[in-house]
């Protein structure tokens, strides 16, 4: 999961770059959506931190 949102955000930077050209706006927007998907959980790390020792 973790690799597919890295790979996501990677293309969202790239496409933010030459958005910000055509409208600021929509450049914006994209970066807004990479900031907001910073603040979801990695599941890897929620099943380590959820197992007994």
């Amino acid at each position: 999961m973790r690799d597919n949102q890295k790979g996501i955000i990677s293309i969202l930077f790239t496409l933010a770059i030459p958005a910000a050209y055509i409208n600021p706006w929509i450049s914006g927007l994209l970066f807004i959506v990479v900031g907001i998907s910073w603040f979801l959980p990695d599941r890897n790390i929620e099943k380590k931190f959820s197992q007994p020792d």
